[in-house]
């Protein structure tokens, strides 16, 4: 009879086993820093909208997810509703975190601040360079920071 150890079950585990950094702390942090909590629903040279600023391409590749899944999708205009936009943001979030997870292999996760550079970067910008900060402009890295320095604090205050 063959023993099985914990160590070697550990090591089988798949990558998806291991906790998200997508929080809804996370979320919350992106709204904050995309439109002002809320307060600024257009930006980017009104390309982007809503509280978390989706833009129609990240918005469609959401709905493909969730066709996948059999949820229903909406159209774009419900990216100004908070609640649907929310979902949206936390379901994009978690598939830019799965992507560059696998890009960068098992060794290493990706941090908050790598799944919010993928989410207002653009994750084929982000992939371009490696998934490595330091080759992203320096005020997206500075925002990303901020961003993952607000969702530790927002982390804390519900734990």
């Amino acid at each position: 009879m063959k023993i099985i150890t914990l160590a070697t079950i550990l090591s089988l585990a798949p990558l998806a086993s291991i906790a998200s950094v997508v929080t809804d702390s996370l979320v919350k942090a992106v709204r904050h820093y995309e439109s002002a909590d809320g307060t600024q629903l257009v930006g980017d040279g009104g390309k982007a909208i809503g509280p978390y600023q989706f833009h129609k391409a990240a918005w469609t590749d959401v709905n493909k997810l969730r066709r996948a899944q059999g949820l229903k999708q909406y159209d774009y205009q419900y990216a100004y509703n908070e609640q649907i936009s929310k979902i949206y943001c936390k379901m994009f979030l978690k598939d830019l975190e799965r992507r560059i997870n696998r890009e960068i292999g098992p060794k290493y996760t990706c941090s908050p601040a790598g799944v919010y550079i993928a989410w207002n970067y653009g994750y084929q910008a982000f992939k371009r360079r490696g998934f490595n900060r330091s080759q992203v402009p320096k005020w997206r890295r500075k925002r990303a920071e901020e961003v993952e320095t607000l969702t530790k604090q927002l982390s804390r205050r519900h734990v």
